[in-house]
């Protein structure tokens, strides 16, 4: 169980200091799909030129790879992940740090990636529709959840349950709290300690 990828439903989750931390005590490398996805001038990486770049990392003993950019390589990495770790915090926890680490980036001229800087108009641009996302049973984490875990079920020839609730999930129902929980392991093994 070296072979980690970690996705969130909203950027400012902690998705990389996850990633990080798990690729740090597993003595693994860590890959940041956005280092890879956004080149210089935020051009982005062709698809077949990304599956491409992955193939090595992929085939490696182990590693922890941040992010899933489904849109662009489907599946690849959490079909190859011993365990896909899905961080998914209330919109009350990511939004302040999402902010915060915005002006922060912002404020300090920070590089992102390939010398590419955030901008607090595409900051806000591109996260207003997490928002919406974050509630919407087609689009947001309820159907994330629903098609990785599927992946990770095929893939490993389990029987899957489809979009029926756990018992968790049932309990915060009944509670009122927040439906999904804080951190979620997609397949049945447990994050290493």
């Amino acid at each position: 169980m070296r072979k980690i990828a970690v996705t969130a439903s909203a950027s400012g989750s902690g998705k990389s200091t996850v990633g990080r931390a798990l690729a740090e005590r597993l003595d693994v490398p860590y890959v940041e799909l956005d280092a890879l996805v956004h080149g210089p001038n935020w051009t982005e990486t062709p698809d077949d030129e990304l599956r491409r770049i992955l193939e090595p990392v992929l085939a490696g003993e182990g590693w922890v790879i941040d992010g899933g950019y489904r849109r662009k390589i489907g599946n690849l990495v959490f079909e190859q992940a011993d365990i896909v770790v899905w961080i998914d915090l209330p919109i009350h926890v990511w939004l302040p740090r999402l902010i915060r680490r915005t002006v922060r980036r912002w404020r300090h001229d920070e590089e992102l990636w390939n010398g590419n800087r955030e901008s607090l108009r595409d900051a806000i641009g591109n996260h207003s529709t997490d928002q919406h996302r974050q509630h919407d049973p087609e689009t947001g984490p309820q159907r994330d959840h629903r098609e990785i875990g599927g992946a990770a079920a095929e893939r490993d020839h389990l029987p899957h349950r489809g979009n029926q609730p756990d018992a968790d999930t049932e309990h915060r129902e009944r509670q009122g709290a927040h439906q999904h929980p804080v951190l979620t392991a997609v397949e049945r093994q447990q994050c290493p300690r």
